[in-house]
């Protein structure tokens, strides 16, 4: 016992001594270089900065939250290791997810160091890699730049598709049945839930139809594909209220109902099962009385996979004549009612993050068979393989192939892996680190295991990771040691842009999602009144952004303040949403300052403004969050979403509320609020909410509550 005691106070000590030695050496190299670190930006670097810039393991994350000075610690650790010796400038590599980053992070070195810091995108340097080992250099292909191009090649291959006859069956299958991922009315806690998803999905038929329910969709489309004329919801004439069957068939004088209950009668959570049998019964009396032929179907039939068997019995019983279209007619059909257009959005986006993934046609098999829903998973890879086979042949039949921009990085881990590639440079520093993908990771972990004496510098924050439907993986920053060994990880939590009131509620939203990395930030500036704010309004359907709300917010905000030369930007979460030309110009007569482009929160992300108003917290479609889910399938080749609701959302959110420096408002549809406008209600949260230009009491937001 005494003997393990002994060992524990050794290591202790051992682990203390270790400690105070590091913390001398960072005391002595941080006095040694202080001119340079008061020096190398605008203001001198703040003692976070310092230390993070002086980092210097084999393998080193710097957490920076949103404002702390992120690019300065870059070009800085950059400038540190020149300054100090560790490094000339042509031992070093700058990695960024887009051209302009690695634009601004040379022009940053040269105008603050005096010197020439090669940056570059990840893709531009698989590039050049390919280059230098391939003796014909490849091209990069039209199919990866120019998307009409792409979407050319997908239509005429879709068009290839019909030669092969158990080809076309298996697509026709597929996309009648599949495309649209199928979820019983019994899985949605809520109507609006269900009709929120039915929204996103779109359930329009081969007629062209808008239908209301999966089942409905299939019945349309079975009809439809056998040339039976239909007509959808037909107001039938022989009683005075208002009634409309599903289906009617005027060749045949015959009305088809669909009824939404399971094998034992049960109906979804939300309908009233009494009320809806009786009026399932009111229906058949209605017929019954009237002497027309009605025949039914239920929801347990398309639960079960059995209603296409049941329909084309009861037709066919009830003597309906096929006269089926011929393929160039479903052709057409498939075009005109845009399920061409969503296979091939769903392919080329599949095809994209298979390649980036670097993954095998057999390993995307075992993945599918092994999905919750391997049926469909399993139809859709089987399509998906004459697709990429047609993808590859068509890059590999010129001379010098051609390549995509996941072929860039692909390649270029192969040749390093290989050894074909040696690795020039002895330190890779990478921005944005939280935008990683596997594939870049790869392509990463090949260049430090090449060379043993490469050293790696991060910098992110996994608060501001939005670009999962782009590939990237918030999991190789948020276990950045499992991924990279061991490694030193520290964190920048002094934020110059936004006050304390605005990190309070950003700060508090975010870290909702416990899978997060907890972060406190610190700020310069403190408020003594909240400096969120949310305006519940009355708005027409369909009309965001209009003049006449965001003048009203403008005005507001104008209130005793002198806003000259404040700037003011708009955020929205889609394009769409944002304020047209004419709106705009409306604006900036009202704004006394200076009235910035309007974005989407996507492409506001690295940008600031004194003022930021974000229009459209709504519970729709294209609400805040948006209630447009990713397609399933994509998690085959995605990265694992962390489990938490609306993660990647809640992320955009937080973009959103800290492009402002001095103050957010939110505009929320009162008839139709989105979630995290409602979760803005809650006390915790330190926000001022307004409704027709008056602070709202707790009376009134008890109201809204409810």
């Amino acid at each position: 016992m005494f003997i393990e005691e002994d060992l524990r106070n050794f290591i202790q000590s051992q682990f203390n001594i270790r400690s105070t030695l590091f913390w001398l050496h960072q005391k002595r190299v941080l006095r040694k270089h202080r001119k340079f670190f008061d020096t190398v930006e605008s203001k001198p670097l703040t003692h976070l900065q310092r230390r993070a810039v002086i980092l210097d393991e084999r393998r080193n994350l710097v957490v920076a939250g949103a404002g702390t000075g992120k690019t300065s610690v870059i070009v800085a650790k950059a400038g540190y290791l020149i300054e100090s010796g560790k490094c000339k400038p042509e031992d070093i590599l700058l990695l960024a997810f887009n051209a302009d980053a690695a634009k601004e992070l040379e022009a940053r070195c040269r105008s603050r160091l005096g010197v020439e810091v090669q940056a570059s995108t990840f893709h531009a340097l698989g590039n050049r890699i390919v280059g230098t080992v391939e003796p014909k250099v490849p091209t990069l292909s039209r199919l990866a730049t120019d998307r009409h191009h792409f979407s050319g090649f997908l239509d005429f291959a879709i068009g290839e598709l019909k030669a092969d006859k158990e080809t076309w069956k298996r697509t026709r299958s597929f996309v009648l049945g599949h495309l649209k991922e199928y979820r019983a009315e019994s899985e949605f806690a809520s109507l609006a839930e269900y009709e929120a998803y039915t929204r996103t999905v779109e359930l329009r038929a081969l007629s062209g139809d808008l239908v209301k329910s999966f089942a409905e969709l299939d019945i349309a489309n079975i009809l439809f594909y056998n040339g039976v004329r239909f007509e959808y919801e037909k107001r039938y004439p022989r009683v005075s209220a208002r009634y409309q069957p599903d289906f009617y068939l005027p060749d045949f004088d015959i009305w088809l109902e669909h009824f939404g209950v399971g094998r034992d009668g049960g109906t979804a959570p939300y309908i009233d099962r009494q009320k809806y049998h009786e009026e399932m019964e009111w229906k058949r009396r209605v017929h019954a009385q009237n002497r027309t032929k009605l025949l039914e179907t239920y929801s347990w039939e398309k639960s079960e996979g059995i209603l296409t068997t049941q329909l084309n019995k009861r037709l066919r019983d009830a003597g309906v004549k096929y006269a089926p279209r011929s393929q160039d007619e479903i052709i057409k059909a498939l075009q005109d009612a845009g399920y061409t257009t969503q296979l091939a959005v769903l392919v080329g986006t599949f095809l994209s993050h298979f390649k980036s993934n670097h993954m095998s046609l057999k390993e995307l098999m075992r993945k599918a068979k092994a999905s919750s829903n391997s049926v469909r998973a399993v139809a859709f890879t089987q399509l998906f393989e004459v697709f990429c086979v047609k993808y590859q042949s068509e890059l590999e039949r010129k001379d010098p192939r051609e390549i995509d921009f996941n072929d860039m990085i692909s390649s270029a881990t192969e040749y390093v892996q290989d050894g074909r590639f040696a690795i020039p440079w002895k330190y890779i520093i990478v921005d944005e680190f939280q935008d990683i993908s596997m594939g870049r990771y790869r392509f990463l972990e090949a260049m430090l295991k090449s060379r043993n004496d490469l050293r790696f510098f991060a910098v992110g924050d996994d608060w501001q990771s939005i670009y999962r439907f782009a590939g990237s993986d918030i999991s190789i920053m948020n276990r950045f040691r499992r991924f990279f060994g061991r490694a030193t990880v520290v964190k920048l939590e002094q934020t110059f842009r936004f006050n304390d009131k605005i990190a309070s509620v950003s700060g508090e939203f975010i870290q909702k999602n416990p899978n997060q990395i907890r972060k406190k930030l610190n700020t310069e500036l403190e408020c003594e009144t909240p400096q969120v704010f949310v305006h519940w309004v009355d708005r027409e359907e369909g009309r965001p952004s209009d003049a006449a709300t965001l003048n009203g917010v403008i005005d507001l905000m104008k209130a005793g303040r002198d806003l000259e030369g404040a700037s003011l930007l708009v955020l929205a979460r889609y394009n769409h949403l944002l304020p047209d030309a004419s709106t705009l110009k409306v604006l900036g007569k009202n704004w006394p300052g200076q009235m910035r482009t309007p974005l989407t929160v996507h492409r506001s992300k690295g940008l600031e403004a004194d003022y930021v108003i974000v229009d459209a917290l709504t519970a729709d479609k294209f609400g805040f969050p948006s209630e447009i889910e990713d397609d399933p399938l994509l998690d085959l080749v995605l990265a694992r979403p962390d489990g938490y609701p609306h993660a990647e959302e809640r992320r955009l959110f937080y973009v959103a509320l800290t492009r402002a420096r001095h103050q957010v408002r939110l505009i929320v549809d009162r008839a139709r609020p989105s979630s995290f406008a409602l979760e803005l209600l809650n006390d915790e949260y330190d926000v001022t909410h307004i409704r027709h230009g008056t602070q709202l009491d707790n009376i009134h937001l008890n109201a809204i509550r409810a």
